[in-house]
């Protein structure tokens, strides 16, 4: 029987990162006056907000440039302490998507990835086949992986691997 829904696996288009940290006290102000994304959540769309922690946000710019995700900030927040910092080059980013996406991420995570318990823009910071990285919901099967660039060439292998096992399992050939 033919896959009318294949899972594929892709690397992400360029993007600006930036890592904002704001004073624990001043995270609330902060996400306000930026538009920040709440916990457990993506936000936005130029730039997109990740939310990482109670204090921590990574800026996703598609089109503009991190000094310009900087100076947004700079603006933003000022008179608040945070921290903006340029981290385009510190991550890969890589899409999976299809049928059985979630399952596959579920076999290296202990996340529950199904629609009810992560939904669109739903945004976790875990543990992916023991590498730390950033899982965004972008679709009701599709998900955006944020990891460190030396495990880029690692993880997308172990995607691969993983649905390559999905599919033999489910044919019964394994």
């Amino acid at each position: 029987m033919p896959d009318h829904n294949p899972i594929r696996i892709d690397s992400g288009t360029d993007r600006s990162l930036v890592s904002l940290r704001v004073l624990k006290g001043a995270s609330d102000e902060a996400g306000k006056r930026l538009d920040l994304a709440p916990p457990l959540c993506a936000a936005g769309e130029e730039p997109q907000s990740l939310w990482l922690g109670p204090d921590h946000w990574l800026l996703v710019g598609r089109q503009l440039p991190a000094s310009a995700l900087i100076e947004r900030c700079s603006a933003g927040l000022a008179g608040l302490l945070h921290n903006a910092v340029d981290q385009s080059a510190a991550y890969a980013v890589l899409r999976i998507e299809g049928r059985g996406a979630g399952e596959v991420l579920a076999s290296g995570s202990g996340l529950d990835f199904r629609q009810r318990h992560f939904p669109l823009h739903g945004c976790r910071p875990t543990r992916l086949a023991q590498v730390p990285a950033v899982v965004v919901a972008t679709g009701a099967y599709a998900f955006e992986l944020y990891v460190d660039r030396g495990y880029g060439p690692y993880l997308r292998d172990w995607l691969e691997d993983s649905l390559a096992i999905a599919k033999r399992t489910a044919q019964g050939t394994m």
